[in-house]
């Protein structure tokens, strides 16, 4: 079994880098927001020198972008990394990433959408450390999702449990969670997941996710149902969606048709593959990636139960700082 390394807590005065290493955040405007909501929870911002600067789709070329995350890692004053946004680009970085640092000198990350193949890289390369698939920066828009990530990042005692079925009503939230699942008895392993694209795109790597045994978490944002039931297709035929323990399925936020030849929802999809293999599963789970936020440590123990399909972290995620 793999070891798991974990991460310093963040503090207050924590230094935190906000990177970019996807795509470029749509304007300085949005890059000020998010510096001084980093601010507002108490933390030292620092914005990498390259976050603004563009080459195709990307927030500049790989070595601009690279160049970001190996100081970030390196710099010891700096104890936590918040992606800025996600899109297209993290994949090409992994080759060189620092993570023989990382491995000594671990340090709080914490994205999701295409900054998924970092997170799942780290945790590989560095055979265990705990990454923090949560909100980018940018999808960070109301209390709601500023206190639930302020709070993994801070907090040395295990997580509060996600109850997909929780009434959000609020001033942000109008809306009651729904949540379909098919878990018989408790389910135990170790968090592992992500963006479904990314995650894929990793399989024949050296990075790609290990699922034998894990509580496997997907979700994405606005794909084309056809294109998400190809990689649903890949992770069955390849045997990591059976391997794993249980599979927790996201939201799925504004996945649909959109042109696609098949008529079924996203849901039903998953809910058709997921009885043909007849492994407990959940779907409609709160994850983020425009759906309802929460943070989820890649590494960690968790249980998902049956009543509810709440989902209990099981220890910690960070050690005292």
């Amino acid at each position: 079994m793999t070891a798991v390394t974990k991460p310093k807590a963040l503090k207050q005065g924590s230094k935190v880098a906000l990177l970019a290493p996807s795509s470029r955040p749509p304007s300085l405007v949005e890059v000020n927001r998010c510096k001084a909501m980093v601010e507002k929870m108490g933390f030292n911002a620092v914005v990498g020198k390259h976050v603004l600067d563009a080459h195709g789709y990307m927030a500049g070329t790989d070595t601009a972008r690279l160049a970001d995350l190996n100081e970030a890692i390196e710099d010891e004053s700096v104890e936590g990394i918040f992606m800025l946004c996600g899109g297209y680009g993290a994949l090409r970085l992994l080759p060189d990433i620092n993570y023989r640092h990382l491995s000594k000198n671990p340090k709080v990350i914490v994205g999701s959408g295409d900054c998924t193949a970092i997170l799942l890289a780290v945790h590989k390369m560095t055979k265990g450390m705990v990454v923090f698939y949560g909100p980018n920066l940018d999808d960070v828009v109301d209390k709601r999702g500023f206190e639930i990530l302020k709070g993994a990042v801070l907090n040395e005692a295990h997580l509060p449990s996600i109850d997909p079925n929780s009434d959000f009503n609020s001033a942000e939230h109008h809306l009651k969670s729904y949540c379909h699942a098919s878990v018989p008895e408790d389910v135990e392993g170790v968090l592992s997941g992500g963006n479904l694209t990314s995650l894929v795109s990793l399989m024949g790597t050296p990075y790609q996710i290990e699922t034998e045994g894990k509580l496997l978490f997907l979700n994405d944002n606005k794909e084309r149902n056809d294109i998400l039931d190809r990689w649903f297709t890949n992770l069955t035929v390849c045997g990591a969606m059976k391997a794993a323990a249980a599979v927790i399925y996201g939201e799925f936020h504004d996945c649909y048709q959109r042109g696609a030849y098949s008529l079924h929802s996203i849901f039903e999809l998953i809910v058709e593959r997921m009885e043909r293999l007849q492994s407990p599963y959940a779907v409609g789970f709160p994850l983020g990636e425009g759906g309802r936020p929460s943070v989820l440590p890649i590494g960690i123990k968790a249980r998902l139960e049956r009543e509810n399909a709440r989902l209990t972290f099981l220890e910690a995620a960070v050690e005292a700082n």
